[in-house]
């Protein structure tokens, strides 16, 4: 579990938690998805520093807990918030009856991948983006 005061989940978003995806690219249209989507679902506000300074959203569908938008405030990264927040979300979708943990990272993304391998977590699947050519 991840410690004490480290993660609280939260719904709907608190306005610092859109402040923290905003700064990291996550905006409005992103966020309305989130809040459409018709599962079991929640956010973590992360803190560090004694502060806000990550969130993540998830939802539970087909007994699998998707993990969604994960961001940490630039500063307070490689401090394992990332870890304590995925922890909490794995941790809360097996509470919803979920038998999985899922969730997607672009391969370009190295940091991401290290962490989820540090946690245990396997690649089991890859996609990517056709353009139509003009």
């Amino acid at each position: 579990k991840p410690p004490p005061v480290t993660s609280f989940q939260v719904w709907p978003p608190l306005a610092t938690q859109r402040e923290i995806w905003a700064e990291g690219g996550t905006g409005p249209a992103r966020l309305a998805v989130m809040d459409r989507a018709d599962c079991p679902k929640t956010t973590f506000l992360g803190r560090a520093n004694d502060r806000p300074a990550g969130t993540a959203y998830a939802g539970v569908a087909h007994e699998c807990t998707m993990l969604h938008s994960l961001e940490v405030l630039q500063s307070d990264r490689r401090q394992g918030l990332a870890a304590h927040l995925t922890r909490a979300s794995a941790i809360w979708g097996q509470a919803q009856g979920a038998k999985w943990f899922t969730l997607a990272a672009v391969a370009a993304n190295a940091g991401a991948n290290a962490l989820y391998t540090s946690l245990g977590m396997q690649v089991v699947g890859q996609y990517h983006y056709r353009i139509k050519p003009d």
